[in-house]
């Protein structure tokens, strides 16, 4: 299954994360880091961590919360909208906002560095709230990994106004 998986890319995956530098590279680092607080591997082995970036090099971190019923889990992604929604609202009251207040890139990576793209409810929430223009970095089944936007991962997304 996924450990099998991940454990068979690892080498790629090592590899790829060695050569990707800047903030994209540090989010990157720093979801794997993420990942390695989850204790919990005796209710599902895989552990996941999240981290978005800011482009004044800013970064915040998550881990998922295991629940005995996955389906309860709380995923890492879905845990960074509180600091998300915080920093917004205090760069728009500093007056600083624009670009600086938008997430710049997340990251959500397994113990193994395998990028995955964030779940339902993780895309829903950028996607709906503002933040689909966030870059997100992910792997395909074959460890290639590829940049998108999170309203690329939410095809039939309604024009919003």
């Amino acid at each position: 299954g996924q450990m099998a998986e991940g454990q068979r890319l690892h080498p790629l995956i090592a590899t790829q994360q060695a050569a990707l530098q800047g903030l994209d590279g540090k989010a990157w680092r720093a979801a794997m880091a993420a990942a390695e607080a989850d204790g919990r591997s005796d209710l599902h082995p895989l552990r996941m961590g999240a981290c978005v970036a800011y482009a004044d090099g800013g970064l915040v971190t998550a881990h998922q919360k295991k629940a005995l019923e996955y389906g309860c889990s709380l995923d890492a992604v879905c845990q960074l909208a509180p600091a998300i929604e915080q920093r917004a609202s205090l760069m728009a009251n500093t007056a600083r906002g624009g670009a600086s207040c938008a997430p710049a890139v997340l990251c959500q990576a397994d113990q193994f560095g395998v990028l995955h793209a964030p779940f339902a409810a993780a895309r829903a929430y950028l996607c709906e709230h503002g933040w689909g223009a966030t870059r997100v970095l992910v792997h395909d089944e074959q460890g290639v990994l590829h940049v998108t936007t999170a309203d690329e991962l939410l095809p039939g997304l309604p024009e919003w106004s």
